[in-house]
């Protein structure tokens, strides 16, 4: 049972990574550098929506959840295929979410990138059913959506393997 809560666990958690990142924009056009205030103003975007994401966790809140992906952001965690889109992710959060209590607490370590595309590093510790904790490290690739950063890209691993 144990092994199966540790699997959900990570399973849910995305909360973040980055297969590949460039420079450049769908279009091959080089995209503009960032100035540091809009990497600051990234930063503290991202800080608000890790907290807002961490807390649809706990209300068990699969649709605020998946609010903070992009529409068509891929959503890969270890040893289960990618997941694409957020309507699919939405759906994956809810399942589960029937068989979770979850606690997520993010902290960003750092993020670089330009005004349109970011890259957020981090680690994570993950409860579930205030019994089992996992701790783990992230990548997460952020896109301007609609005027917001959201998540385009997440992948992240556990420091240690699930018993």
């Amino acid at each position: 049972m144990k092994k199966i809560t540790l699997t959900l666990i990570a399973l849910l958690f995305g909360c973040v990574v980055l297969v590949g990142f460039t420079a450049k924009n769908h279009s091959g056009i080089t995209a503009e550098a960032a100035q540091p205030s809009d990497i600051e103003a990234a930063k503290k975007e991202i800080a608000l929506l890790n907290r807002q994401f961490s807390e649809s966790l706990r209300k068990a809140d699969a649709e605020a959840a998946a609010k903070v992906y992009t529409t068509d952001a891929k959503y890969m965690s270890p040893n289960l295929p990618a997941i694409q889109g957020r309507k699919n992710i939405e759906q994956f959060y809810n399942q589960v979410f029937v068989r979770n209590g979850l606690d997520l607490v993010l902290t960003t370590v750092e993020v670089w990138g330009d005004k349109n595309m970011v890259t957020e590093e981090g680690t994570y510790v993950f409860k579930a059913n205030e019994s089992v904790e996992l701790v783990g490290k992230y990548l997460a690739i952020w896109k301007k959506e609609d005027g917001m950063w959201r998540i385009f890209r997440q992948c992240y691993n556990p420091d240690t393997p699930a018993n």
